[in-house]
């Protein structure tokens, strides 16, 4: 298990299904880079998930939520 040092500071849910009505769901902690926006965060995850995942190459997003990691 990751100890809170050791994660970054957004953890991240996101879910997409592609045409043929496969899902993923991908979560983790990511830390931004200074001046980088959710919406840039959003594209770098789907391109992660396509490289991984070529089924899921420009597959639609159901669901994304990104927050700080911290209570």
């Amino acid at each position: 298990m990751q100890t809170a040092d050791m994660q970054g500071s957004h953890m991240y849910v996101l879910t997409l299904q592609n045409n043929r009505g496969a899902t993923c769901t991908l979560t983790g902690t990511h830390t931004p880079p200074p001046g980088r926006t959710r919406f840039d965060t959003l594209l770098q995850l789907q391109a992660d998930a396509a490289r991984h995942l070529p089924s899921m190459e420009g597959a639609p997003v159901l669901f994304f939520a990104m927050e700080l990691n911290h209570f």
